[in-house]
């Protein structure tokens, strides 16, 4: 896998349920809680620098499920024949939101003399929470690379255009821009950005800009983590 940096998460299923537990030194003193124990035969490698080992004993005992926490900075993560016996799968922290503008109802958004924030009230998926709908804002919880869309849409009048902006850090990262004088109109635009933690994304009504949406949920900001660097 070659050299690792960040730490990964190594999760273990047992699905033995008649089985003793294999690590009788653990313990739970209530349900959820975790026991820092170290299970025999494990040897992560001369290059490990920290292995913490964490279990958390669920209700139901047909499925133990060990979480291994490590940090390597030169050796591979270690076969399965090196720390315990089980069904193996290595996971990453997952980001990813999808939202619209409005809570309920329709109307309009805008305009406004100045740019202004949006706010995308009503979430289908918040996964990693690194979205808030209160504010509008994404903010990235780990160094990474993340891919963005944004899709607005509006009725076309003389006076005033359906456009937005996606915004990193106060600049204005891609424009959506649609203008028309009948009709009903749509723009969208995305991005792929290299974000450092506490980097925030949000979208930004421009002035004198106009929005529609109802419950079509015509208007939307979405995102997720590509990888992790």
């Amino acid at each position: 896998m070659g050299n690792l940096e960040t730490p990964i998460n190594l999760t273990v299923m047992f699905l033995d349920c008649g089985r003793k537990p294999e690590y009788p030194e653990e313990t739970h003193a209530a349900r959820g809680e975790h026991a820092n124990f170290t299970p025999q035969g494990l040897n992560p490698g001369p290059s490990c620098s920290e292995a913490d080992v964490l279990t958390t004993i669920p209700p139901c005992e047909r499925q133990r499920r060990f979480v291994i926490l490590s940090q390597y900075h030169i050796s591979p993560v270690p076969g399965p024949s090196a720390a315990v016996k089980g069904l193996f799968s290595l996971t990453v922290r997952q980001v990813a939101f999808s939202t619209s503008l409005l809570a309920s109802g329709s109307g309009y958004t805008g305009p406004f003399n100045t740019d202004t924030n949006l706010i995308f009230r009503h979430v289908f998926e918040n996964i990693g929470n690194a979205y808030n709908p209160h504010t509008g804002l994404f903010t990235a919880p780990v160094r990474g690379v993340y891919h963005f869309e944004f899709y607005i849409h509006g009725h076309g009048q003389p006076s005033h255009s359906s456009s937005a902006a996606l915004v990193k850090n106060g600049q204005k990262i891609c424009t959506a821009y649609e203008n028309q004088t009948t009709g009903t109109l749509s723009a969208s635009n995305g991005v792929t950005l290299l974000l450092e933690v506490g980097d925030v994304v949000f979208v930004r009504l421009l002035a004198n800009s106009k929005l529609y949406d109802n419950s079509n949920n015509h208007n939307t900001f979405s995102g997720h983590m590509l990888f992790t660097m």
